[in-house]
């Protein structure tokens, strides 16, 4: 599929007189950029760079800085019945919700009022008490003077509004026991009333997925319209316990009821406890803690020690640069092994189980004038293999530091290796997160007076900001060559829950670095870019996989809805950033969030593949139908 637009302007008797440039959308490019119609953002159009046609290949000194301003988007098909009463529930859900997030609000700040009342109340009446002592024991007056008097008459009236304010504190908390009480005599009402027309079994399932209190009440309350309902019919009454019990007790599993409630609690945390391990498997991680006994680089008898990782011959992790010590300690080196790596299979495991995976080097970081990296002393190396890596695990080691294979202690590379390095590995719980790298930005507009920007980056996820990246200065392509950030996932550890509501937004803003009386501060806004979770998080299948999006308008303030306070010229918004998105430590939980609103993966250096990832829909559902006859 592709859309070409052109852009022309006309005089009187022609019609067309002259090119101002063109916009190309193929394939994915071009529903990358539509709206969808369930964004819940106010549409805005988006700015595209014209450029020369495609398929003119002469060269030619004219020049294109205009845009084009447009507003694509597609219609989803209409959802069949089922998916509707599915919405519907969703919706109604999301309501309830937030009716009691607002409710919640609504007590929070009442409650905070009616507390600074009673504090301001406190705090008048010690003032008067203050003043009634200091009239009769400082400055000598009586009791039945008229100043005291007054005095007196002031501080009664401070002790009545104190005593008003605190009733009131105690009148609204027991207007909400009371509330809460009702409430939960309507649900509890709602719950017999499902529960009456169920099985026995049915009944115990849905009694096991309620909250203890409201179980409890559910029971007793069932139990007694089993009884009324019982009596009536001249049957002796049983209650929903009882039931209970002699269903366990045809189990031959249950003995007296305190069994059966020990049983029950252990059951649940046994189910909490399989749910844990499940959603969360085991990662092998190896920390590099630091070093011992290093050589003296530098002049004064210290050196500028780092640390950089390689797996496989890919460079995973790099430590910052520790100044002036030759014992450095260094913080947050955390490697993530692969169990691909620590358990090879296939026909080359033997080989592989013999190759050194993964090899740590130590270099002392030297500067020139001006603060220029020159050139790095090499101050050794530890290599390891599958089998150090699994001794690893639980245990702190120092190894000493080697030289470069292949070469002798007496080369001059090598002559400042010496000491130890300090490793330990742990199999720990993965937390499922996102690693996103921004790499680079291309085709942005020109913000300042001499025809340049300065452009910086600011990540906001799920709502908070995390922080921003170095600005470039008078580049219109910036790179970045460090800016990665972590966004942490809400995996639910309890059973029976999922992460179908759950949808975090990533949002990087552009902007234009500004320098005024000697501060730099932000700028013009040169665009953002919103993805809408799991919808348009598309994680790349492999670490290297690079996305590229358009940036458009802001559409509004995150809180109010309303549009930001300084309008934003159009003509610097526009261009587009590149960055790597790279799922950490998963879980089945979050690829199955993942998978079921994106059943694309990400291959190299392109956006979207054309065909399912079966494997990871086997490994969801096997009986799916999207699978083809002969997976």
């Amino acid at each position: 599929v592709e859309l070409k637009l052109e852009c022309w302007t006309g005089t009187k008797g022609k019609r067309f007189d002259t090119f101002h440039g063109q916009v190309l959308l193929q394939g994915n490019d071009l529903l990358r950029q539509c709206y969808r119609v369930d964004d819940d953002r106010k549409k805005g159009p988006i700015p595209m760079l014209l450029g020369k046609r495609i398929e003119d290949t002469k060269v030619t000194k004219k020049t294109y800085n205009s845009r084009l301003f447009v507003c694509p988007f597609y219609l989803e098909p209409p959802l069949t019945p089922e998916e509707q009463v599915i919405e519907d529930e969703r919706k109604a859900r999301e309501a309830a919700e937030n009716a009691v997030r607002d409710k919640a609000k609504a007590i929070a700040d009442r409650d905070d009022k009616l507390a600074k009342d009673i504090e301001g109340a406190k705090k008048a009446y010690d003032k008067q008490e203050e003043k009634v002592r200091t009239l009769i024991e400082d400055e000598g007056y009586r009791e039945v003077d008229e100043k005291v008097l007054g005095a007196k008459s002031d501080l009664k009236k401070y002790k009545g509004k104190l005593a008003e304010a605190i009733a009131a504190q105690e009148k609204a908390a027991a207007d909400d026991i009371a509330e809460a009480e009702a409430e939960a005599k309507e649900k509890v009402v709602a719950n017999v009333a499902r529960l009456e027309g169920m099985t026995a079994e049915e009944q115990d399932l849905e009694l096991a997925t309620m909250a203890q209190d409201e179980r409890e009440a559910t029971e007793a309350a069932l139990s007694q319209a089993i009884a009324e309902k019982q009596s009536a019919g001249g049957k002796k009454p049983k209650s929903a316990r009882e039931m209970f019990m002699q269903q366990a007790d045809t189990m031959g599993a249950l003995g007296d009821e305190e069994s059966v409630e020990a049983s029950e609690a252990e059951g649940s945390a046994a189910e909490d406890n399989e749910s844990i391990v499940a959603n969360t498997p085991l990662v092998y991680k190896l920390q590099v803690l630091g070093a011992f006994d290093l050589a003296k680089t530098d002049r004064w008898g210290e050196c500028d020690p780092f640390a950089v990782a390689t797996l496989n011959g890919e460079k995973v992790a790099e430590c910052p640069v520790v100044p002036y010590s030759r014992d450095p300690r260094f913080r947050n080196m955390v490697i993530d092994v692969p169990d691909s790596v620590l358990q090879p299979e296939g026909e080359d495991r033997h080989r592989l189980e013999e190759t050194d995976c993964l090899i740590i080097d130590l270099y002392d970081s030297d500067k020139a004038a001006g603060g220029l990296v020159s050139s790095n002393e090499f101050l050794g190396q530890v290599r390891l293999k599958p089998e150090n890596l699994r001794s690893l695990v639980g245990i702190k080691e120092e190894v000493e530091l080697a030289v470069l294979p292949g070469t002798q202690k007496s080369d001059k590379k090598n002559k400042h290796v010496q000491g130890r390095l300090e490793i330990c590995a742990h199999r720990m719980r993965g937390i499922p997160r996102f690693e996103l790298d921004i790499l680079s930005a291309c085709d942005l507009a020109k913000a300042d007076f001499f025809g340049w920007s300065d452009p910086f980056c600011i990540v906001y996820w799920d709502g908070k900001k995390l922080g921003q990246s170095d600005f470039q200065a008078a580049t219109l392509n910036p790179r970045w060559e460090e800016c990665k950030w972590k966004l942490p996932l809400k995996v639910p550890m309890v059973p029976g829950r999922n992460m179908d509501n759950y949808k975090p937004e990533l949002r990087i803003e552009m902007w234009d670095m500004d320098k005024k009386m000697g501060v730099r501060r932000k700028g013009d806004f040169l665009g953002e870019l919103r993805l809408l979770g799991p919808k348009l998080l598309r994680p790349g299948r492999r670490k290297l996989d690079k996305q590229t999006w358009t940036l458009v308008p802001r559409l509004g303030d995150d809180k109010t809805g309303e549009p930001p306070e300084k309008p934003d010229d159009p003509m610097l918004i526009g261009g587009t950033i590149s960055f790597r998105l790279h799922l950490k430590d998963p879980v089945p939980m979050v690829d199955e969030w993942l998978f079921k609103t994106n059943p694309y993966s990400l291959s190299r250096d392109h956006l979207v593949v054309h065909e399912p990832d079966y494997a990871k829909l086997a490994s969801i559902n096997p009986g799916d139908p999207r699978l083809p006859e002969d997976w």
